[in-house]
């Protein structure tokens, strides 16, 4: 018998995940200077991916580059480079057509897709990996159900902004996807 418990770091890194993510929009509206929060978002990703392949490049020698097969080479890698191009974008676009609350909830998704595909597939899914996986589908339904409450507008122009809300969702999700 296998007895499954989180270690305490689990917990931290996930109530951290969590400050993280929800500081994040509230840092996005408190800066000030003219630049869009899409640009802000866009750039801070981009940013973080170049960051990142300086220490890449860094770390890997001849030796380990060596070691990449050519499937990885010219099909793994620049598949998952177009697909991180794919989330940035996705993501600042559904910010500039949805509410910051949506683009971040539908946006980081992708744990809760892997719970859902393992139960579409029919392979095994813990208590509470479907218990937190039910409890996130339904927020992000919510939140994407929910409009801005805004009935001032006339008939047309009302729905063009639920589309285009609804667009923004849309995007959002595909970031997740990717």
């Amino acid at each position: 018998v296998v007895d499954r418990k989180v270690p305490t770091i689990g917990y931290v890194l996930l109530v951290s995940g969590l400050v993280a993510l929800s500081s994040v929009g509230a840092a996005l509206e408190l800066q000030k200077g003219g630049v869009s929060p899409e640009m802000k978002i866009f750039w801070r990703l981009n940013s973080t991916s170049i960051i990142f392949l300086w220490l890449a490049a860094k770390k890997i020698n001849r030796k380990e580059f060596a070691r990449f097969t050519s499937k990885q080479l010219w099909i793994e890698m620049p598949f998952a480079a177009a697909n991180y191009a794919v989330v940035n974008t996705a993501f600042a676009c559904a910010l500039e057509m949805t509410s910051l609350v949506n683009a971040f909830i539908l946006s980081n998704m992708a744990s809760l897709l892997m719970i859902g595909s393992k139960f579409a597939l029919g392979t095994p899914v813990l208590f509470y990996e479907g218990l937190g996986a039910l409890i996130g589908f339904a927020g992000a339904l919510i939140c994407a159900a929910a409009g801005d409450g805004d009935t001032d507008t006339n008939g047309d122009h009302r729905a063009l902004l639920i589309d285009r809300e609804m667009t923004g969702n849309i995007l959002a999700f595909l970031a997740s996807v990717s």
